[in-house]
């Protein structure tokens, strides 16, 4: 085997892999064989190492190039995330500040460290604060608020600077223009990291609205809505007020209670648009003559109520007293009508006439109706005996109460007759009252009193039925086709119902509608000149004849009256008993009779009660009269054979007389 001398290096190398070399530092070719195959199994392997970082490091390239993109996509989905959420958030702001702005809200904080107040815009524009005012802290803040409520604000600042806590409070401001604004402010306080108050933060949310609505509804409570006076509620208050003051310092105060004379009528004939209009002038005068510290009410209807405050005695009050009846009695111009009112005046000391507020008005109020019971317009002062004059007058409402379930009303008769032949031609049923006590009550001291009462409808109904009645029962005993004129109540006349029932009647009873005339008030068809236009062509439809009644006393228009079928116009009697000796009263009723007779109307003439009386009626053209110079208003048992003897005298080829009774 051939052997080689090996190289000190090569012996290492040959050492290292395991081959054995000789002593002497030779080695055989199979060593050498063997090495050299070492080095290439090396070297393959290194190359396949080499290939496998290669692959590793390709592999390791593509996925950190994935890793990047989808870091990348990542990204780009997490700022689209971001813009998203700025976009929500900057909306969301816009939203809250439009919110507030809409809600009149507005916030703001303080943050006590830095010394920082920072204002919402919202709320620099609700308490006008500039940006520079702004800046100067929370004394912009208090320099907004309202002086007399600061003191309030700077308690509830200290409050929530003590410990961490929410406080609020309804507060006023000021704005520039010297407006007066409620808000609500609440101020809520945060600790800071250092265990102090690190901010302060709060809200001002614009509350006038509900406390216009508040104080609107308050006015409402205590204060007449169509006058805007004080109401009756309001009124006692001060009443009771100035009953407990006037206790302690010893002073004296009067109660003044007003009723209009006359509003009644002109309410009922014109109209409640009318009479509204009315009392709201009359309120107006009284508001413009009644002293500052007075008190001055609608009570309701036509009554208003005056507290004249620490007076020295009658003579004080009855000159503020005279100075409303001043007032009232102007002329009043509504629209186009003409009017003019008085007032009754009750009066009330105390604590002479009362030492409690209701005492006071009961007293003062039966002081009015005395008034009105002695001719009305004036001013009349309680005395203990006027009690007893307002138990009888309630006696009396409760008397007419009964009265009328009891069926206690009968009817005189008075008959109308021809001017010139004395014919009795119609006859008009007058009420009075049989009281089983007093005997017959005359109409004019129940009458009045009935239409306060609201009982004046039921009468009216009552009277027409018998009327009616009464004229059917004459005609079946043979009576020559004579009317009968019935007055009508404003109440009745003013129901719907009213022809409906006017319609049963005439068929309950069997009258012919023509012999039936309704006598209505010259004030009753003006108050709804198109409504009165309506109804009365409707009663003319069934046949029914009109009459107006104390012609020439109201506030008729010609137009208006023109529009009215009207059969009849009655002179008032207050022209008839001066037509004599008055210059006015004769031209007064040539007038009335040429306006009938462009009417196409017949005239009828009250009250004559002399021959002179007739005498001028007839040279003015007077168809037909009525009063005591013919006849007095008598039972129906006496008219009956009075209608017979006036139909013997005129007519004596009738035949033989019949015998009418009741």
């Amino acid at each position: 085997m051939r052997r080689w001398p090996a190289h000190p290096l090569l012996a290492l190398q040959l050492r290292r892999a395991d081959i054995e070399v000789e002593k002497d530092g030779r080695i055989e070719a199979v060593a050498v064989r063997r090495l050299l195959d070492q080095v290439d199994r090396t070297y393959a392997e290194t190359d396949q190492a080499m290939l496998t970082v290669q692959m590793a490091e390709r592999r390791s390239s593509g996925e950190l190039a994935e890793l990047y993109r989808q870091l990348q996509l990542e990204r780009g989905e997490l700022e689209e995330a971001v813009r998203e959420r700025a976009a929500e958030l900057a909306l969301s702001q816009a939203e809250l500040a439009e919110t507030q702005r809409l809600a009149s809200m507005g916030n703001w904080q303080y943050l006590p460290q830095l010394r920082r107040l920072e204002v919402s815009r919202e709320l620099a524009a609700l308490l006008e604060l500039d940006a520079p005012t702004a800046a100067k802290g929370p004394a912009a803040l208090l320099g907004a608020i309202f002086e007399d409520d600061r003191p309030r604000v700077r308690r509830l600042l200290w409050r929530a600077i003590r410990r961490p806590m929410s406080v609020g409070d309804e507060l006023r401001v000021i704005t520039v223009g010297g407006e007066v604004r409620w808000f609500m402010c609440r101020i809520e306080s945060e600790l800071g990291p250092d265990y102090r108050i690190g901010r302060l933060r709060g809200t001002f949310i614009d509350v006038s609205e509900r406390h216009r609505a508040q104080a609107h509804i308050e006015h409402l409570a205590y204060h007449d809505e169509l006058t805007g006076l004080p109401n009756r509620a309001c009124f006692r208050e001060r009443v009771d007020r100035a009953v407990e003051r006037a206790g302690q310092n010893g002073d004296r105060f009067a109660v003044l209670f007003i009723d209009l004379d006359g509003f009644k009528v002109i309410n009922d004939s014109l109209g409640h648009d009318v009479g509204d209009k009315v009392l709201v002038e009359i309120a107006s005068r009284l508001s413009k003559v009644h002293r500052d510290e007075d008190v001055l009410s609608r009570f309701g209807g036509d009554e208003f109520l005056v507290l004249v405050d620490r007076v020295g005695g009658r003579v004080d009050a009855a000159a503020v007293a005279h100075k409303m009846l001043e007032a009232i009695e102007r002329p009043l111009q509504i629209g186009s009508i003409s009017a003019q009112l008085s007032g009754s005046v009750g009066v009330a000391m105390f604590p002479d006439d009362g030492a409690d507020t209701g005492e006071l008005l009961r007293n003062a109020d039966a002081a009015m109706y005395a008034r009105k019971a002695n001719g009305r317009h004036g001013v009349h002062f309680y005395a203990p005996e006027i009690n007893a004059r307002s138990l009888e007058r309630l006696e009396l409402v409760n008397e007419l109460r009964h009265a009328i379930e009891r069926a206690q009303f009968v009817l005189a008769f008075q008959p109308i007759v021809g001017a010139r032949s004395g014919r009795i031609d119609g006859i008009e049923a007058l009420v009075r009252w049989a009281h089983p006590k007093h005997g017959i009550i005359e109409p004019a001291r129940f009458i009045p009193i009935a239409e306060e009462a609201g009982l004046i409808g039921p009468i009216g109904r009552l009277v027409l039925h018998k009327a009616c009645q009464q004229l059917v029962k004459w005609r079946r005993a043979g009576a020559a086709p004579i009317y009968m004129s019935v007055n009508v109540s404003p109440v009745q006349f003013e129901g719907e119902e009213f022809v409906a029932e006017l319609r049963e009647l005439l068929a309950a009873t069997g009258l012919a509608p023509e012999l039936l005339q309704l006598e209505i008030t010259e004030g009753m068809v003006m108050g709804d000149p198109d409504r009165t236009a309506n109804l009365l062509r409707k009663v003319k439809a069934l046949g029914v004849r009109l009459s107006l009644d104390d012609f020439g006393t109201g506030h008729s228009s010609l137009a208006y009256l023109r529009r009215f079928p009207i059969d009849v116009i009655k002179i008032d009697r207050s022209f008839v008993s001066d037509i004599v000796d008055s210059r006015d009263d004769a031209p007064i009723v040539r007038a009335i009779i040429a306006i009938a007779a462009s009417m196409g109307s017949e005239v009828i003439a009250e009250g004559v009660e002399t021959e002179i009386q007739r005498e001028v009626l007839v040279g003015l053209g007077c168809d037909r009269m009525q009063g005591f110079l013919f006849h007095r208003p008598m039972p129906a048992t006496m008219l009956g054979p009075t209608i017979a003897s006036a139909q013997r005298v005129v007519a004596a080829s009738a035949g033989p007389a019949l015998r009418l009774h009741g």
